[in-house]
């Protein structure tokens, strides 16, 4: 399978923009500071671990087998615990620091479930393995982690709805429909595996929630044209892309 990644040197851009912000914008010392920036770190590392995996699975005669595995749980685990730390912060946003029991449960259930079914997948492979060619396969339980990230932004349209009553008429608006954009996001992935998005999606709608609970006007200017800027130069690099079948 021949992947588009594109999208996640787009994404690591937008970090690293986003990593100089927060710093100049000494965000840093609060609770809420400290999850986005785990989050942005852990969104950094698994765009570039999605793009390394890329070329270790397309190379995989040449790449030690437990190297392959390694890389590729690394992203993994990066990936589904980038979703949670953004839970994190949602919750920190929205309920204060006093979350809910099934919040709790939930929570504690999407990190346990992921830990050990990445962790275990070399002896299980449960989640991916490679045959005896090398090529990489998915495992029985691998959309298990597409659900346990679909439940988690579920739960997270459930708060964002309610805060956005708390919320000018706009914002509350706003904040709604980005809330909703992780759905299709998901439903792309899994029916366009090969153009590799997620991190692209979820790097912007990051932003964008964030810009909308900043109250930085100096974040908000700089943060919505660096996303129109990146946006259309993916649209050309995608087009092109797909022209040449990548």
């Amino acid at each position: 399978m021949q992947y588009v990644y594109h999208f996640d040197l787009a994404a690591v851009f937008i970090i690293l923009t986003l990593l100089g912000l927060f710093f100049t914008q000494r965000n840093y010392p609060s609770t809420c500071g400290k999850i986005f920036l785990g989050m942005l770190c852990m969104g950094f590392v698994s765009s570039v671990m999605d793009v390394v995996t890329v070329f270790t699975i397309s190379r995989a005669q040449d790449v030690p087998l437990w190297l392959n595995y390694l890389l590729n749980m690394v992203f993994l685990m990066s990936l589904n615990f980038t979703g949670v730390l953004y839970f994190l912060y949602v919750m920190q946003k929205t309920t204060h620091n006093n979350p809910s029991e099934m919040d709790t449960y939930l929570l504690k259930y999407v990190c346990i479930s992921n830990v050990v079914l990445i962790a275990t997948t070399p002896i299980t492979r449960l989640i991916f393995s490679f045959d005896k060619t090398g090529t990489y396969i998915h495992g029985p339980l691998f959309y298990l982690l597409y659900f346990n990230i679909f439940v988690i932004f579920l739960r997270i349209s459930v708060l964002f709805f309610k805060a956005g009553s708390n919320l000018g008429k706009q914002q509350g608006i706003i904040l709604r429909l980005f809330s909703l954009l992780p759905f299709p996001m998901l439903l792309f992935q899994l029916f366009f595996p090969q153009v590799l998005t997620i991190n692209f999606c979820s790097t912007l709608l990051f932003t964008c929630i964030y810009i909308t609970l900043s109250k930085s006007h100096a974040i908000n200017k700089i943060s919505a044209l660096l996303v129109s800027t990146v946006t259309s130069g993916l649209s050309s690099v995608n087009s092109q892309c797909i022209s040449r079948n990548c």
